[in-house]
């Protein structure tokens, strides 16, 4: 169990285009680059291994099983990221794991974090990534505007070394968001949403590997 005190401010889910976003962006952006930067001596290693098993419950083989006209999809993007677990160039250290709008509170100067059992040591484009599919999901119209400040922001106070991988994580974001979208089955066109998330991801991955040609 992780314990924490009440923080003040409004969950970043509950925020509408009519709030300063930008003002929001600049202050996650500011608190998960102190995050990134903690040192922590304790905490568990998790490989892209440790994230498939944990974020795509039951597994994409029940995906697979109960769709197999997305196996070549699935089996692409399962290559790729298991293919690419090491990632020896992106350095190790805290994230949140599971960030996304409902984890965070925008107060007058400063953001909070809460539910941080998923913390764990693992590469920063975990957060970054999750956190932008979060972002693209309820400011579709601005995402654009908003994933740049944010990620200006972030990059004012850590490396850019500190994102390596991020189009990786990124693809493991679409396939997360792929077996939700197949776990609950309430939209009549599921299927083609389950599969849309799965192109995105698979041309997430293809850009993972041009930057890695660099």
């Amino acid at each position: 169990m992780v314990m924490q005190s009440v923080v003040p401010g409004k969950l970043l889910v509950k925020f509408s285009l009519d709030d300063d976003l930008p003002v929001a962006m600049e202050l996650v952006a500011r608190n998960l680059a102190a995050l990134h930067s903690l040192p922590v001596a304790g905490g568990e290693k998790k490989t892209m291994a440790d994230h498939i098993k944990k974020y795509c419950h039951p597994g994409p083989e029940a995906l697979v099983q109960d769709c197999p006209e997305l196996a070549p999809l699935v089996d692409e993007i399962l290559k790729g990221l298991l293919g690419n677990e090491n990632l020896p160039h992106a350095p190790i250290g805290p994230v949140h794991g599971d960030l996304g709008l409902a984890q965070i509170f925008l107060a007058a100067d400063r953001a909070f974090f809460i539910d941080f059992d998923g913390f764990c040591l693992s590469h920063a484009a975990l957060d970054v990534s999750n956190f932008l599919a979060a972002l693209q999901a309820h400011f579709a119209q601005r995402f654009d505007e908003l994933a740049g400040i944010f990620l200006e922001a972030y990059l004012a106070r850590q490396t850019p070394e500190k994102l390596s991988g991020l189009h990786l994580y990124h693809t493991l974001a679409c396939l997360r968001r792929a077996m939700i979208c197949w776990r609950w089955q309430n939209r009549r066109d599921w299927r083609q949403e389950v599969r849309r998330f799965l192109e995105t991801g698979a041309r997430w991955l293809t850009w993972s590997r041009i930057e890695e040609r660099r």
